[in-house]
């Protein structure tokens, strides 16, 4: 995807939640479009206000993980990631990011991955 494809889809997504703001789907797409951007910040957001209005999606929880985790924040990153497992054990990006994120926190918390 190049540059004027994402600002076309990000346009495209808030005109969307301009329509219906309880939109999760949306805020959860946006989130991904802005962090292609290198919008870490706006991503965080987009995937909180997701999950504000749909707790139970997984994959939000996981791309909210990613987010934190590239902001610095192992532990929130964490948190994520096993939530996301939490709601689908099977889900093997969270299995794997979770993995990494305990290594580089430097171990497994409490023997449990």
């Amino acid at each position: 995807m190049d540059k004027g494809d994402l600002d076309g889809a990000i346009a495209e997504y808030r005109q969307a939640l301009r329509l219906k703001p309880d939109y999760a789907q949306a805020h959860n797409d946006l989130g991904g479009a802005l962090m292609l951007k290198g919008d870490v910040d706006g991503s965080i957001a987009e995937y909180r206000q997701a999950l504000r209005l749909k707790p139970d999606d997984a994959k939000a929880h996981f791309n909210l993980g990613v987010a934190l985790r590239l902001k610095g924040d192992l532990d929130g990153a964490i948190a994520e990631y096993r939530e996301a497992l939490r709601l689908k054990p099977d889900f093997p990006g969270a299995q794997n990011n979770l993995a990494i994120a305990l290594r580089l926190k430097g171990g497994v918390d409490g023997g449990h991955p």
